[in-house]
């Protein structure tokens, strides 16, 4: 959650229903371009959409009047090198206004139509498009997290970075033939975690937060006071998987490292062995070198994919102060 998001004063404003506020601005190469002050680009309409199941986590979507549209492209709403950046709060009700960074990212897309829309993907688009030109060798002893840092500021310079969590696993010596993205992705697997931008365009390498236990940082409810207008709830076997086959894999010749990991607690509604039945799930990656690394990640896959049986969709009053990975509590139907 955002600084601030947990206060009092704020989560009590948010059961009023409060007015949101916004403010958009342009950016390139570190200078804000635009001329709107305090107001920000004005906008008819717009969205922004976050989830860890992208490796670009985040979406902006716009819609402005046709007399933004560029003229050329060198315009302020062309997509080859401006950047948008987001904030967006709620009415403070007479007090202060709160109000957060929600999106960085550069502009992809503009169309005119009636309107014109705009499109804008967050940083991790960048390192997404920049494949190596030639392949690349790691950096053989040094942590995941420094290895992080090399292959995200070799692609962005300016690249700046969040809080990660204390990832201390060794690379050993591998070589990535094209894939920025995908070198990133590697390291991450084999450490049981995700890379991704935050809201203010900070990079950071987390753990997977639903196989962590973690208190929740505040509770949402469709209760007198509550924030959650609607709410529903669904059971699915369609993402569960209680077979994990982990093999480590390394280009260079070592030989392969395997792993298979099971829900073997006759307890578990997914117990293998029960009238579940088995669904399995294989995960090759060339970062695991040793046989324990490798029950680690199937470890860990397991948890995360037998508790994927439960799903919660809410809508509720707007809260830019949520950030992904947080860990919530929700009472909705009777139920938590």
């Amino acid at each position: 959650m955002l600084s601030g998001g947990n206060i009092p004063s704020y989560r009590n404003i948010l059961a009023t229903n409060p007015r949101p506020i916004h403010r958009v601005e342009v950016w390139r190469s570190g200078v804000r371009i635009d001329d709107y002050g305090d107001e920000g680009v004005p906008i008819l309409a717009g969205s922004v959409s976050a989830t860890l199941n992208s490796r670009v986590t985040r979406q902006a979507e716009l819609q402005v009047s046709d007399e933004l549209f560029p003229a050329d492209e060198t315009g302020l709403l062309a997509p080859y090198g401006n950047e948008l950046r987001i904030w967006a709060g709620v009415d403070g009700m007479g007090g202060r206004d709160r109000i957060w960074q929600v999106f960085r990212g550069k502009i992809q897309k503009t169309t005119l139509n009636t309107n014109v829309s705009i499109r804008a993907s967050d940083r991790a688009e960048e390192i997404l498009s920049d494949i190596f030109l030639a392949p690349v060798n790691s950096n053989v002893g040094t942590t995941v997290l420094e290895q992080f840092f090399d292959l995200i500021t070799n692609s962005l310079p300016d690249a700046t970075f969040g809080t990660s969590d204390e990832l201390f696993n060794l690379v050993p010596k591998l070589t990535w033939e094209s894939s920025r993205a995908a070198a990133l992705d590697e390291l991450a697997n084999g450490s049981r975690a995700f890379w991704y931008a935050l809201a203010n365009g900070d990079f950071v390498m987390r753990r997977v937060p639903w196989s962590i236990t973690s208190p929740a940082l505040e509770t949402f409810s469709d209760g007198e006071n509550g924030t959650i207008t609607s709410a529903s709830i669904e059971l699915s076997r369609e993402n569960v998987s209680n077979v994990i086959n982990v093999i480590g894999e390394r280009s260079d010749g070592t030989p392969p490292v395997y792993a298979l990991i099971t829900d073997n607690n006759p307890s578990s509604p997914t117990w293998v062995d029960g009238a579940f039945g088995r669904k399995g799930l294989l995960i090759k990656t060339q970062t695991v070198t040793t046989p324990g690394q490798a029950a680690e990640v199937g470890e860990d896959s397991l948890l995360r994919h037998r508790t994927l049986t439960q799903s919660w969709t809410t809508t509720q009053v707007f809260d830019p102060s949520l950030e992904l990975g947080d860990a919530i509590l929700v009472q909705a139907h009777g139920r938590e």
